[in-house]
């Protein structure tokens, strides 16, 4: 084979290669991380409706911004009836697999609790599911009822005829969100 053939293959070769590295770096640059996805979904809303089976469960809707105003966590949490909780338990499974399907990797550590709380809803130490891909992260958890404080009413409130409240709900708990995002600092000049 002439010389000049095998340079013009060799450098056919590097072209192609650069331009499937191109079109990589696109397709990944074209990704937005999730909790942008997912802030364009729930930026305008308080609260919204699941509906797992043939059940509806409203969840509410918080946002977590770092310091240069921009979305770093998503937080979907409220309470289903205690007799949802096969369905809850379904949705959150259902979450699990899903986010492993998007690469994301279980973490396990004993240290996969979120101390929350939230607009009156004193949820504490909630065990939770973790994935993580690069920085981002999402956790999954629920508090069965059964495994809740009970809630008692004062002794002065008492009566003969009014038992102490408990709870009869499970409490959930989802986030998405990005440590990277999280943690970045905007440093503000000073105007004086």
């Amino acid at each position: 084979m002439p010389e000049p053939l095998h340079k013009n293959i060799f450098v056919c070769c590097i072209l192609l290669l650069l331009g499937y590295a191109a079109l990589a770096q696109k397709h990944t640059a074209a990704s937005p991380l999730d909790v942008d996805r997912l802030y364009q979904k729930y930026k305008n809303k308080s609260q919204i409706v699941i509906y797992t089976g043939n059940r509806e469960i409203t969840a509410q809707v918080f946002i977590a911004y770092n310091n240069a105003n921009q979305p770093c966590a998503i937080i979907l949490y409220g309470e289903a009836n205690a007799d949802t909780g096969n369905a809850i338990d379904k949705l959150k499974h259902e979450l699990c697999s899903a986010k492993q399907k998007a690469g994301y990797k279980q973490i396990f550590s004993r240290r996969n609790l979120v101390n929350f709380e939230q607009d009156g809803s004193y949820e504490h130490n909630i065990e939770v599911s973790v994935f993580q891909k690069g920085s981002q992260y999402a956790k999954y958890g629920i508090k069965n009822g059964q495994d809740r404080a009970i809630v008692t009413q004062p002794d002065s409130v008492m009566t003969a005829d009014s038992t102490p409240a408990r709870y009869i709900s499970d409490f959930f708990y989802f986030e998405v969100g990005d440590s990277s995002r999280k943690y970045a600092y905007r440093q503000q000049k000073l105007d004086f």
